[in-house]
């Protein structure tokens, strides 16, 4: 069984001197979009997808840095991508997540977001983050305060989305229903989940003749649209089960925690 723990590589990149014409963000966003994919399919590699989730953190990201007057990737608060991910969308369970920035503090009549994907493709850390084939998914938030442009871009390999809410205590031997869109493009027939137990020693008994050691796999209910339902069941007692995805023999782990009372 092959266990993946996914890398992440977050660089900054400052760049002065370049202009943009009053057009609406949302113009400017989607153009970086559309640009940042024309670059990965002439390479070969597979388009991104928009994600609501992703936009939204990356939009909110690039108004904090210019109403709190920094351009890092770790925020005043030391957080970096993948913590301000977590922290505002935890429900969307992901695998990998990078990070692409860019200020400008000068204006002209120009106006061109391409300009804005060359520059990231000239660095090597930039490039590594847009070029990466396991990225999936992407979102584009665009923050202009006079003169000053800035340009947060999340890149991210989201498996699923947590749609329905659970208790806010959780019950040991108890069972609960999750609903989930499923959002990687990958095949959704070889799909399965598990939850790796509190104790790792814990004999989860699967039949009559067989059990998993700290592994409780997991029933997916699937529906026509795509979405499904994951039947939660914390059988191995109170304490902290982890939520495991994957593919096949091929898993991430740690995705979600649930603790159990």
């Amino acid at each position: 069984m092959k266990v993946c723990k996914s890398a992440l590589l977050l660089v900054m990149l400052l760049i002065s001197g370049f202009g943009w014409a009053r057009n609406s963000d949302a113009d400017f966003a989607i153009r970086i979009f559309e640009q940042t994919n024309s670059e990965r399919i002439s390479r070969g590699l597979a388009e991104l997808a928009l994600d609501k989730d992703l936009q939204r953190l990356a939009a909110d990201y690039s108004r904090r840095m210019c109403a709190e007057g920094f351009f890092d990737h770790r925020d005043p608060d030391g957080l970096l991508v993948q913590d301000r991910l977590q922290q505002e969308y935890p429900g969307l369970i992901h695998c990998g997540v990078g990070e692409n920035l860019f200020m400008s503090d000068r204006s002209s009549n120009s106006n061109n977001p391409d300009y804005i994907v060359r520059r990231w493709l000239a660095s090597p850390e930039h490039r590594k983050n847009l070029l990466d084939a396991e990225f999936t998914h992407m979102g584009v938030g665009i923050y202009r305060n006079g003169s000053k442009l800035y340009v947060t871009q999340i890149l991210a390999s989201p498996i699923l989305r947590l749609t329905s809410r659970l208790p806010r205590k959780l019950v040991a031997n108890e069972s609960y229903r999750l609903d989930c869109e499923y959002l990687s493009p990958r095949s959704r027939e070889d799909f399965n989940c598990s939850l790796a137990t509190p104790d790792p020693n814990a004999r989860i008994k699967v039949d009559l003749f067989s059990y998993y050691t700290g592994l409780i796999p997991l029933k997916c209910v699937w529906r026509k649209d795509g979405t499904l339902t994951l039947i939660l069941d914390f059988r191995a007692g109170s304490g902290e089960y982890k939520l495991q995805a994957g593919w096949g023999e091929y898993y991430y782990s740690d995705l979600f925690t649930f603790k159990v009372l």
